[in-house]
């Protein structure tokens, strides 16, 4: 018999109030069904929660995400089984499964305070204070208002789900659903009354405007696309929009390589199995039909493909993306040169044989030019030519390559920017007579809402500041990576269409000797400095700990050396050997602090670079590129870095890398802001006892100097 009404007890209730989920995630399941509560998984959390005296978790938090339900039928009886108080139930994950349509059966469980839903039935659950819905097949935002029965809501997700499409949704949703305070991992109070009924009257004239057909879409219908870098952040996320987005692209070819043992058939399958896919999955299950593999490596002459796999670029290939390229800021000028300078070469060379080719999209970098004070959307004379400078590699040996790339960098700050470079300057000497164009980002971060809020899978520049910021680690132009990507996909379209920079010829087409190029970078409509950065990073951190945090997180920029070191020494060196010494002390062994100071040493001289100079950029081609756009394709390929609401990004970037990096489940926050006070507390307590240290032994010297 299912346990009703209150706990019986103080220890019931207090393990009720503080339990971890019951976790019944990836379980293929196709149905809801009474549950053995010894089918949980403790995998992800560690353990399951405690159980009462029928047997059931004693928990407010269900699991059932990453499943196969296209409904959420019996739902009822699946908690029943495994809770001994369903109607407390308080958050409740049904995110990533098939799920259409809500259920007003749902409007039981008015109690539950967090719902990852992608499914029906909820609305029996009306003690739900936070829902996620996220990355199921919602459609009808009809069932959107199902959720007003949710008195106690306040955190929501859906994004990932078909409704999340449409053009305002998420001011639509706010509207509809006031009581909110979250969506989509997002504070919503900062959004204004007044501004909502802006967009419910705009969205009502709009929806009398029939919309516009894509012209993206129709371009990249029936093409065939080849993308190096296709296992790197950009190339997962081009992937990704191109194929979600545009259905009638007849395939992709991605170059991939072997790496650590696994041939690149295994690593293929690794790739797509990420969040960032979950929602193409949902819509289009069989995607990786469209996808082939080449075999290769961009350390190697011509990408090291083989003599039939460029046969097939050379027949096939209607649009290239060079993604591909090392991005680690201390790599060997070696490998540097073999992967960013002649890999470039090579693919222009085998593109010039290519009898389809409509588009070739170089993906550079904002900073290949950084040592200009201001930068163009034009080419920069290198600092050498690129031909002699291979030429020069392939003569030397390694180790004296090693020693004289300071003499070589010059004044570039290290081999990634220096080998960009060199790249655009083979760019603009050998693409004469091809479709090509160059795309600049500047710092990449996470994704701003698409395919969804914060994804992020890789720790290099700007992300591992923040980690080590999250962590309480780190002491002392960003722009959205969908944003990037966007830009991307509409340049190869522009390349292909920009009447021009065609130049008649008997033969056909041919191309204007010096291509497009557009910078992509959050100045000067939307710019953000590194203090606003650093704000926006606490902030966040302060709203959404990490439960892995090890100390109280600070952050602190100085465009003085020493007096960043003497910083560091006293807020990150000092407390990391002296938590060390105590550990000792206590028979436990040293933790991995130093060795952690030691990498933010290490990245700090890299990076000190591009925090401590200012440069301008002008972005013209890329502003002009978005106003092209008609209004189909604006809402579907947003590149204005002018809507970006900074705020709103952080906060998605924070539980990105919280999540995603860190692995650390939302479901640990409230553990993890217990931590962290405590963590602040000890933090300044330290601050105190130091500044008490300073003092006697400043009244000390004092004395002596005197007497």
């Amino acid at each position: 018999m299912t346990t009703q009404g209150e706990p019986s007890d103080a220890k019931e209730t207090k393990e009720l109030d503080t339990a971890k989920p019951a976790d019944f995630s990836f379980k293929k399941l196709k149905q809801l069904t009474a549950f053995d509560v010894e089918q949980a998984r403790a995998t992800r959390i560690g353990r399951t929660p405690e159980k009462g005296q029928n047997h059931r978790f004693l928990t407010k938090a269900v699991w059932i995400n990453n499943n196969k339900l296209t409904n959420v039928a019996n739902l009822d009886v699946f908690l029943n089984s495994i809770l001994e108080y369903p109607e407390k139930l308080g958050w409740l994950d049904l995110s990533f499964n098939y799920i259409t349509h809500l259920d007003p059966i749902l409007l039981k469980y008015t109690a539950l305070k967090i719902i990852y839903l992608h499914g029906p039935i909820l609305l029996k659950y009306t003690a739900l204070k936070i829902i996620y819905l996220h990355g199921n097949k919602l459609d009808n935002f009809d069932e959107i208002k199902l959720l007003q029965g949710f008195p106690n809501l306040r955190s929501l997700t859906l994004h990932g789900n078909p409704i999340s499409d449409i053009g305002s949704y998420r001011m639509s949703v706010l509207n509809t659903l006031p009581q909110l305070v979250n969506l989509d991992f997002t504070p919503a109070s900062r959004i204004s009354n007044t501004v909502l009924i802006y967009v419910h009257i705009k969205m009502s004239a709009e929806s009398l405007v029939p919309n516009s057909k894509s012209e993206i879409q129709e371009f990249y219908n029936e093409k065939t696309v080849f993308v190096s870098g296709a296992s790197g952040f950009l190339g997962k996320l081009l992937i990704e929009k191109l194929l979600r987005t545009c259905k009638g692209l007849k395939r992709i070819y991605i170059l991939l390589r072997e790496k650590k043992g696994k041939t690149p058939e295994d690593r293929f399958k690794e790739i797509f199995d990420i969040p960032a896919f979950e929602k193409l999955k949902s819509d289009q299950p069989n995607f990786l039909s469209k996808i082939s593999i080449l075999g290769g490596d961009l350390v190697l002459p011509n990408l090291g493909l083989s003599e039939s796999h460029q046969e097939i670029l050379k027949e096939e290939v209607n649009c290239i993306f060079h993604a591909g390229a090392t991005v680690r800021f201390d790599e060997k000028l070696l490998t540097a040169a073999y992967i960013n300078v002649r890999c470039v070469r090579d693919l222009l060379r085998i593109a010039k044989d290519m009898k389809q080719l409509q588009s070739f999209v170089h993906i550079s970098t904002a900073y290949a030019n950084c040592t200009h004070p201001h930068i163009d959307e034009a080419f920069y004379e290198p600092p050498m030519a690129g031909n002699k400078f291979l030429e020069l590699v392939e003569l030397l040996d390694e180790r004296v390559l090693d020693e004289i790339t300071p003499t070589l960098l010059q004044n570039y700050p290290n081999t990634y920017a220096f080998t960009k470079s060199l790249a655009e300057g083979i760019v603009k000497h050998e693409s004469k007579g091809l479709p090509l164009v160059v795309v600049r980002p500047s710092i990449v971060i996470s994704t701003y809402h698409d395919p969804t809020p914060g994804w992020v899978d890789n720790i290099y520049g700007t992300t591992l500041t923040v980690q080590l910021v999250a962590l309480g680690v780190l002491r002392t132009f960003h722009l959205p990576a969908d944003l990037v990507v966007n830009t991307i996909i509409l340049a190869a379209w522009e390349a292909a269409n920009n009447n021009n920079n065609v130049v008649a010829n008997g033969n056909g087409p041919k191309y204007s000797a010096v291509p497009q190029i557009y910078n992509v970078v959050s100045r000067p409509q939307n710019p953000i400095t590194w203090g606003k950065f650093r704000d926006l990073v606490l902030g966040s951190c302060s709203e959404t700990p990490t439960s892995l945090l090890v100390w109280h997180p600070t952050f602190h920029i100085h465009s003085n050396y020493y007096v960043h070191n003497l910083i560091a020494l006293f807020a990150q060196k000092f407390p990391a050997y002296l938590i060390n010494i105590l550990r000792r002390c206590v028979g436990k062994k040293p933790s991995k602090f130093i060795h952690a100071i030691r990498r933010v040493d290490k990245y700090y001289d890299i990076c000190r670079f591009a925090t401590l100079n200012e440069w301008s950029f002008n972005n013209t081609n890329t502003q002009n590129l978005w106003r092209k756009l008609n209004t189909t394709d604006k809402e579907m390929y947003n590149c204005d870095v002018a809507s970006v609401d900074w705020d709103e990004m952080f906060s998605s970037y924070i539980r990105g890398v919280r999540m995603y990096l860190l692995n650390d489940p939302i479901g640990t926050l409230g553990y993890a802001r217990r931590k962290a006070l405590v963590l602040k507390f000890g933090h300044y307590m330290l601050i105190i006892i130091v500044c008490f240290m300073l003092y006697k032994l400043f009244m000390l010297l004092i004395w002596f100097i005197i007497y």
